[in-house]
């Protein structure tokens, strides 16, 4: 008896299962200048990464040009939304 009641508790039945994560949804910072960018991924709740290596002052690699995952998607609170540096480029019409 007390062996059952023992791997009960230990495989986590009969225990309280943590509440689901938050959802946030991926802002689009498409275009915006990198520190803004940065910025509204963070007051969304989650963890920007932004890959700017080599990019640092060239005025062609200022603007967020891709973020993963995409802008709109619903992902838990804290996690990483990656932003890489481009041109902005606009159509014209």
């Amino acid at each position: 008896m007390l062996l059952v009641l023992l791997a009960t508790l230990v495989s986590g039945c009969g225990g309280a299962k943590p509440p689901p994560p938050r959802m946030v949804r991926v802002p689009d910072v498409l275009g915006l200048s990198a520190n803004e960018g940065i910025q509204r991924v963070h007051t969304a709740g989650l963890c920007p990464v932004p890959e700017l290596g080599d990019t640092i002052g060239s005025p062609r690699f200022s603007v967020v040009a891709a973020v993963i995952p995409p802008p709109d998607d619903r992902i838990a609170a804290g996690s990483e939304v990656g932003l890489r540096p481009g041109e902005c480029v606009t159509a014209e019409g």
